[in-house]
């Protein structure tokens, strides 16, 4: 898929510095969380986050509400963010960001697979053992992946999350 903006370093950093403010706030603040919970694009976008800029802009596949529903998706029945919860978020957000970047469907995911990697990678700083441990899961996947099922099996993988 060649031919399309890429996530820079500056947002991957930007990304990942964030997100981590955003969980320290959340420790702290839970007034801050229920906001989020309330409206999440809203509050990332409110949040500063420069990715936020390609979820908004792909209205051909509406990323912000897709986003917006795998967020609560994750959220629901939960009375705060845990390091599980917040890798999903983090990992859907980039997930979606690479999607919006090369104005594509969310169908058209596989394609962008090397691209998403790459971003996850440098935003959670993986060991190349984890990138080629993802990449060969995936390889085995045949049918459908979702943006939430990739974003699932990366925090698996990473260890934030428990094997569903």
């Amino acid at each position: 898929m060649a031919g399309y903006e890429k996530l820079t370093e500056v947002e991957i950093n930007d990304l990942r510095f964030k997100f981590e403010e955003l969980l320290n706030l959340f420790e702290r603040d839970n007034y801050e969380f229920l906001e989020f919970e309330r409206a999440p694009i809203r509050y990332l976008r409110n949040f500063g986050i420069l990715v936020m800029r390609y979820i908004d802009n792909n209205q051909l596949s509406r990323l912000s509400s897709r986003l917006s529903q795998s967020i609560r998706n994750v959220l629901r029945h939960l009375d705060f963010l845990d390091r599980c919860s917040w890798c999903k978020i983090l990992a859907l957000v980039t997930i979606y960001a690479v999607i919006g970047a090369a104005r594509v469907t969310v169908y058209n995911i596989r394609g962008l697979i090397g691209d998403i990697i790459e971003a996850i990678e440098g935003i959670f700083n993986m060991a190349n053992d984890i990138v080629q441990r993802i990449r060969n899961l995936l390889n085995n996947i045949n049918d459908y992946l979702s943006p939430y099922r990739l974003a699932r099996l990366i925090c698996e993988q990473l260890g934030y999350c428990p094997y569903e």
